[in-house]
């Protein structure tokens, strides 16, 4: 699974194509490709189109909408402004950004001047009210490119995702977890033993996030009598310790607690409830929903921790 990008860029081809590539550039170099989205060069042939966009623009940290001279009044091939049309990309990325309430910056080419509210419908007049970033052609460019990355530095916060522990008894889950957090990014600490993670988590101070299986296998019990103590608490034993030695680490349990569809729904939403209401348990995630829907339950904790950060 790719990760998410955090610079989601928006513009239209016919009027920004040149600019905005080599903006883009400039870009990755600076935050690496994996932070950073432009529709030709991060969608695979054959991929939804619609779909993909929707998918980054939920996940994404801030939106760049390049803006040229035609960006206003490009028209269709029926002779119609495509701002005009509510089904038009360039328009839904922008009030997908509106709504979620990340910074949308207008990045305006060519000495462009940031369009009136009477050149927008009526869903895009917040754009006027945001701050632009003037990027002009050579000699200036580098040096605008300067000062709007400085800005993306400051928004974005990218940097080293913080390492998330994995306390699982299952070496498949424990391999399933690792593999999503470390595509996505986050180094992580994997285990089978309540002790190791304690003990990970007292001495390496870069670990904040903990993932916690709640259901920890007990029998046959660790021989040593206080790692089989520990142990023996379950996931949630390894909650109380990390508070009671009050370390900075926030957790999200996942549990395997009785599930259905049916009655059982409600003894989970109960389970879940009493989970969260532990001191540091941020959230709670359940294996069932993980193996039925990976794709959608692995963004959903990957969005979390990004935003925890």
């Amino acid at each position: 699974m790719a990760l998410a990008q955090s610079i989601f860029i928006s513009y239209r081809r016919s009027d920004t194509t040149g600019h905005t590539g080599r903006m883009y550039d400039r870009l990755v170099d600076k935050f690496g490709r994996k932070h950073v989205f432009k529709d030709v060069d991060d969608i695979l042939p054959g991929v939804d189109f619609a779909k993909r966009l929707a998918k980054e623009l939920g996940q994404c940290q801030v939106l760049l909408v390049v803006i040229g001279k035609t960006w206003t009044t490009v028209m269709d091939d029926d002779g119609n402004r495509r701002l005009d049309n509510p089904d038009d990309f360039v328009r839904l990325e922008i009030e997908a950004a509106l709504t979620r309430k990340i910074p949308v910056v207008p990045v305006l080419m060519e000495g462009v001047k940031m369009p009136t509210q009477a050149q927008l419908p009526k869903s895009l007049h917040p754009l006027v009210q945001k701050n632009g970033v003037q990027v002009g052609d050579d000699p200036r460019f580098h040096t605008d490119m300067d000062r709007l990355i400085k800005g993306l530095e400051a928004l974005t916060k990218i940097g080293p995702h913080p390492t998330v522990l994995i306390l699982d008894d299952d070496k498949l889950w424990l391999s399933r977890h690792k593999k999503q957090l470390n595509e996505a990014g986050f180094k992580t600490y994997a285990t089978e033993r309540s002790k190791d993670a304690i003990k990970t988590l007292k001495t390496d101070p870069s670990i904040k996030f903990a993932l916690i299986d709640e259901i920890l296998y007990v029998p046959p019990l660790p021989p040593n009598e206080e790692d089989r103590e520990l142990q023996s608490t379950q996931g949630l034993g390894v909650v109380r310790e990390i508070n009671e030695q009050d370390l900075d680490v926030r957790v999200i349990i996942v549990t395997s607690a009785p599930y259905s569809r049916g009655d059982g729904t409600r003894l989970f939403r109960r389970e879940t409830a009493a989970l969260r209401r532990h001191a540091g348990v941020i959230d709670v995630i359940h294996k069932i929903d993980i193996s039925e829907n990976p794709e959608e339950s692995y963004h959903w904790l990957i969005d979390l921790l990004r935003r925890q950060t």
